[in-house]
């Protein structure tokens, strides 16, 4: 088995064990009602991810050596920045005005802000985190690749179990 095989394989089982103890740990730390407003924040974020952002990411995917190649992938990476950017602005206004008129404990405007912010936070950065992760890896920065993805995992749910802690809310999840 090459090295390079091998340490994807570890990487992706690692990110899928972080992943089990991230969901393990939420559904410790937060109540039931709290998960079912967390799935709710989460399919936001799923619905910019399949119809807004993953479209984009295929065609970039499609022509990442080409574009290697001849020296324009940073140029369209910053293209692609300002697409990802409007979607994370547009997904903030979108769920907190959802948050401030359709959430039955609503207590005042700066939880829906909150929970704008954190689904637009997630947006922006889990697209580069994929987008950066993706590419280090068909450049052949496979381990790299790995490491990022454990790294990033892992600090996820440090920060994640951090912020509920402090503030028990699915936001405070989302926020780490």
């Amino acid at each position: 088995m090459r090295p390079d095989f091998a340490a994807i394989v570890l990487g992706r089982i690692s990110t899928a064990l972080i992943s089990i103890a991230s969901l393990r740990i939420m559904t410790t730390l937060l109540e039931p009602s709290d998960y079912g407003v967390w799935a709710l924040l989460v399919a936001f974020q799923t619905f910019c991810g399949l119809f807004l952002i993953n479209p984009i990411g295929r065609h970039i995917n499609r022509h990442t050596h080409a574009w290697w190649d001849d020296g324009t992938l940073l140029l369209r990476l910053k293209k692609f920045d300002g697409y990802v950017y409007s979607v994370s602005i547009l997904i903030f206004i979108v769920v907190a005005f959802w948050w401030n008129n359709y959430q039955e404990n609503n207590t005042n405007i700066i939880t829906a802000l909150a929970a704008g912010l954190s689904i637009g936070l997630i947006v922006y950065l889990g697209t580069w985190n994929g987008t950066f992760t993706s590419l280090l890896n068909m450049l052949g920065f496979r381990i790299q690749s790995v490491i990022w993805m454990i790294i990033s995992g892992l600090l996820g749910l440090a920060f994640s179990c951090i912020f509920v802690m402090q503030y028990t809310h699915p936001v405070s999840w989302i926020f780490g």
